[in-house]
């Protein structure tokens, strides 16, 4: 199962709305991963 899918269910079954949390934790790991493209291509 999909984060997004534990999200909607959270969301839709038990009230905890978890989704800002989940797409804070996707924005910093696009952000390192963005971070490692960069450098690696500068050492190359």
């Amino acid at each position: 199962m999909t984060k997004l899918a534990i999200a909607a269910e959270a969301d839709a079954f038990t009230g905890n709305f978890i989704a800002p949390r989940l797409r804070d934790d996707l924005m910093k790991r696009i952000q390192e991963i963005e971070t490692q493209s960069i450098t690696q291509e500068i050492w190359n």
